[in-house]
């Protein structure tokens, strides 16, 4: 039997195989033979497997203030 193991906060896919468990926590429950969804592009909400959104990229921030900026460069007298 093929198990599907998940993050028990997150409920997404950590990984799947022919084995009774993962890791310690994770929540497991049987899929069919052909099931092979990609583990962390997946999550169980309501017994359907949904797409877990792209990730978004990283939120620019505000550059460190003690770090001399290279875009303007600061002129010398």
């Amino acid at each position: 039997m093929k198990n599907s193991f998940r993050d028990p906060v997150t409920h997404v896919l950590k990984a799947w195989g022919f084995v009774d468990a993962n890791e310690v926590g994770d929540l497991s429950r049987a899929e069919p033979l052909s099931f092979n969804l990609v583990p962390g592009d997946w999550r169980l909400v309501d017994d359907v497997w949904i797409a877990v959104p792209a990730a978004l990229p990283p939120a620019l921030t505000a550059p460190d203030p003690r770090t001399p900026s290279t875009d303007h460069p600061i002129e010398q007298e």
